[in-house]
This record gives C-alpha cells, sequence and structure tokens, in this order.
C-alpha cells in the first residue's frame, strides 16, 4: 500500500512553527550563557583537562526537537492509505416531473397536498438516499426543459426540486414522449454502465406531442432504462380544480406508460396517494443498485503514540547523558 502523511490541524503549525523560529533566532542573537569562576576550573582548564565535546549544543537541539514534535502533535499528524477501496453504488439519473396544471389536483381528502407537492416530497427523499448517484431533473407541460443537469450537488437539485409549481413553464398540456427524449439527451453522454430514468406523470400526452416510438427506440439505444410512474387515477374522473371547479380529467395512460418501461427494461408503476408514491420510490431505489469498486482516502491511523515516545527517548537521552556521559567543566 501506499501511504502519505497529513494534518487535521495544519493551521497550528502555521502559528507555533513561526514563534518557535523566532525564538531560536533571538537565543542565537542575544542569549550569553552563564558564567562561573571557579579557581579549580581555572587548573583544570589551564591543563587541558576541560571537555571540549560540544554536548550543550546536543542537548539544547534535543529541547528543540521536543518542542518542535509538541507542536506537530498539536496538528494531529495521520497517517492515510492512498489506496484503499470501498464499494460504492453509482448511477446516473434522470428525474422527469410532470409540471402540467392537473398536478395541482388532491387526490385524498385526508391530504390536502396536491400531487406535485406529494411528487417533490418524495423525490427530495429519494435524492436524499442516493448519495453516490450522479441526479438531474428535467420537467414538462407543454413543454420540455432540463431544469437541472446531472449533479452529485445534492444540496443545489434539492432546492430546485423544492422550488418547483406549476407555471414554471407552460402547463396546459403533457408532452410525455419529448420530455423523454430530453431526459435521454441528458443520458448521452453518461460513462456510467447503469443510467436510468423515473418518467413521473398523471395524464396522456397532449397533441403535437411526438411520437412514444421514437422516444423509446432513444432510450434503448442509448443503454437507459426507464421506470414510468402514473399518478393519480386509470380512470375518469370527476375532480375539483383548484382554480376551474368541477371538471373532467383524462385517466392516466398506464399502456403507454406500461410498454415504455416494458420496452426499456423498466417497470411501471401507479400511485393514487403519498403512500403509494413513497413505497414506489422505496421499490426502485432497491432495485437500482449497483456495486463499483473506487478509491477513496478513507482510512486513517493516528500516529499520537510513536510520536510521543519519540519525544520520550529524546529527554531520556538527554537526561542520561547529561548525568552519566557528558558533564563537567
Amino acid at each position: 500500500m501506499d501511504y502519505f502523511l497529513r494534518l487535521v490541524h495544519p493551521v497550528v503549525l502555521y502559528i507555533l512553527i513561526p514563534v518557535l523560529l523566532l525564538a531560536l533566532l533571538i537565543r542565537a542573537r542575544w542569549h550569553k550563557g552563564i558564567m562561573y569562576r571557579y579557581p579549580l576550573a581555572s587548573l583544570l582548564k589551564s591543563h587541558g583537562k576541560a571537555s571540549k565535546h560540544p554536548y550543550k549544543k546536543i542537548f539544547f537541539l534535543c529541547r528543540f526537537l521536543v518542542l518542535v514534535l509538541l507542536a506537530f502533535l498539536i496538528a494531529k499528524p495521520q497517517l492515510v492509505d492512498s489506496r484503499a477501496t470501498v464499494n460504492i453504488e453509482g448511477i446516473d439519473i434522470v428525474l422527469a416531473v410532470d409540471v402540467s396544471g392537473s398536478m395541482q389536483i388532491k387526490d385524498d381528502k385526508n391530504d390536502q397536498r396536491s400531487r406535485i407537492d406529494i411528487a417533490k416530497k418524495e423525490a427530495v427523499r429519494f435524492i436524499n438516499k442516493r448519495d453516490n448517484d450522479a441526479i438531474g431533473l428535467v420537467i414538462f407541460g407543454q413543454d420540455a426543459l432540463s431544469r437541472c443537469p446531472i449533479t452529485l450537488d445534492k444540496e443545489i437539485l434539492k432546492t430546485i426540486v423544492d422550488e418547483l409549481e406549476i407555471g414554471i413553464i407552460p402547463h396546459e398540456g403533457t408532452v410525455l414522449s419529448t420530455a423523454l427524449i430530453t431526459s435521454a439527451n441528458r443520458l448521452k453522454n453518461s460513462k456510467s454502465k447503469n443510467k436510468i430514468i423515473i418518467l413521473l406523470t398523471d395524464g396522456e400526452p397532449s397533441e403535437g406531442d411526438m411520437s412514444p416510438d421514437v422516444a423509446i427506440d432513444a432510450a434503448r439505444k442509448l443503454g437507459i432504462k426507464v421506470y414510468t410512474v402514473g399518478i393519480g387515477n386509470d380512470k375518469i374522473q370527476q375532480v375539483m380544480h383548484p382554480f376551474y371547479g368541477p371538471m373532467t380529467m383524462p385517466r392516466v395512460n398506464t399502456e403507454l406508460l406500461t410498454r415504455i418501461a416494458r420496452e426499456t427494461g423498466g417497470k411501471f408503476f401507479m400511485a393514487k396517494n403519498a403512500h403509494d408514491m413513497r413505497v414506489i420510490y422505496d421499490t426502485i431505489d432497491a432495485l437500482e443498485k449497483t456495486k463499483i469498486e473506487a478509491p477513496v482516502f478513507s482510512h486513517y491511523w493516528d500516529i499520537f503514540i510513536p510520536v510521543v515516545w519519540i519525544i520520550f527517548g529524546l529527554l531520556m537521552f538527554e537526561l542520561l547523558a547529561s548525568s552519566f556521559f557528558w558533564f563537567g567543566v
């Protein structure tokens, strides 16, 4: 394995090392050793018995190294395994969310949230669970728009999802196939072996939308798996629109959504309430797991004890040497 050293608090050395160097400079320039005058010392020196060994300089160097090592310890040194690998999961995902006018409808009398509110909350919950996946966002109504490119910055993505609302693009229509093409276009340059689109809608394709055959063919050629999610009802129903009052809403085109999912290797789901939506996202999350091995710098070993032993060795060396070997005049 390859190892390298890192300091958890390197700023400590930026402060302490200059202080130590300044102290060293002051000592070299102005420090004077203490002088003692004894008749016997003069006699020994005159007979060449005085020691010329530079032990005082060696002792000073030991003490200075101890101070440097103590500063080094405060910075918390760690040994890093630069070739450590862990299993992570990485898939490129595009969320294609319907923001047509009908997404303002509330399906559950016991839940006052609209379809778009439920879709947003569960999308954010899904994003939070996909730590290692790059995710993008496409929205569609009368037009299709790439709202966020594929990114690993989940905070920005969640902010964009939270800010979604009806009217952000023209909402009188549902260009489902165009949205699928737009999503596939976001994934065409992806290097991931696993690419998926989660297409959520509550209606049928509007007039003027392109042929679903073109969208399905594009997804298949790019190796994209499409999970389709219908929200609302698969039967024609009378609903209370928040702006237009009682009106007949078209059913979810389950046949088309099932076909898109089947021909691209995905799966179709139907959500009639918030609980269904959560279960669907959890199911997709469980289905789409691909383990890969990637290098990460996550294995750290503190080297506090070895450095402490070095400091202890220097202090013991000075103590023993000054007591038994290097002493005298």
